[in-house]
């Protein structure tokens, strides 16, 4: 069965020793061989390193595939609580609930496996990883599809956001994320849009800004204020942990990061002012 304390001890570890290992040998037989080439040039050492490192080479490829199944299943971990809005929320929810338990089918299967993962011998685990990951691709086109659904179902920019931003490291598998890149862009647009209209509503009103019941007048532009921050503050950062590539083309997205900087930049010394002001009373 899969179990993390034994994972780490025969997974992660030999990782970390054995390349350190293999680079002492390679070191060792380097030496030798240049030694060898000099003092007996008619007869040099030409053993090639696949036939000594051979079973080394085979365990670090089994330790590779365990520790990707065990990055699979914790990122399919996010399905079992994941929760969509919208008006179609609820059925998207269930279609989210009954891939996690497809999912959960195919885990089970390395789960109570009764041979021993890191048997090199063994070769079930090659037949049984084939199937598993298929499964697993079958279950990310499904979760695409649902993605992209939710996506055109939300209402907000900060809607589509937080949808995006539950789903965590499985935004980042390529099946998922080449079908969701077009919406990566749609995203981007969304927000230079908010920041459009973030800006006329500042300099429409910076001056009579729209205060609430109760609250002083300096107060209450401070908090209009605040609240204009906190509908963009923080999108670029999300943007680069969604798609780091998007943030990094020419022409209008750079056009609206110029913007974004600008505009909470006049935000920030807006609410400054107000504060100063304050002070000297």
């Amino acid at each position: 069965m899969l179990q993390w304390p034994s994972i780490r001890r025969c997974v992660v570890r030999p990782l970390i020793i054995a390349p350190v290992s293999v680079c002492c040998c390679t070191d060792d037989r380097r030496r030798y061989k240049a030694k060898a080439s000099v003092e007996c040039p008619s007869n040099p050492w030409n053993i090639q390193n696949h036939a000594i490192f051979y079973r080394l080479d085979a365990l670090l490829d089994r330790c590779h595939d365990v520790l990707e199944i065990v990055s699979i299943i914790v990122n399919f971990s996010v399905l079992e609580t994941a929760t969509i809005g919208g008006s179609k929320g609820k059925v998207l929810s269930t279609s989210v609930r009954q891939i996690y338990a497809d999912f959960l089918v195919a885990q089970n299967a390395f789960r109570n496996t009764e041979y021993d993962l890191m048997d090199i011998d063994n070769t079930d685990f090659a037949d049984d990883f084939f199937k598993f990951r298929s499964t697993v691709k079958e279950q990310e086109r499904r979760l695409s599809s649902v993605l992209l659904q939710a996506f055109d179902d939300a209402g907000s920019l900060s809607g589509q956001f937080r949808l995006l931003e539950s789903f965590g490291d499985l935004l980042q598998t390529q099946i998922i994320g080449n079908r969701l890149e077009d919406k990566h862009r749609t995203l981007l647009a969304s927000f230079a849009r908010e920041i459009e209209t973030v800006a006329r509503i500042f300099r429409s009103n910076k001056e009579a800004p729209t205060v609430r019941k109760n609250l002083p007048p300096v107060a209450g532009a401070i908090n209009w204020c605040r609240g204009l921050v906190q509908r963009i503050y923080g999108h670029v950062a999300k943007l680069r942990a969604i798609n780091p590539e998007l943030l990094q083309t020419e022409g209008d997205t750079q056009d609206t990061i110029k913007s974004y900087t600008a505009l909470l930049s006049g935000l920030r010394d807006y609410e400054q002012e107000k504060i100063l002001s304050l002070i000297h009373i």
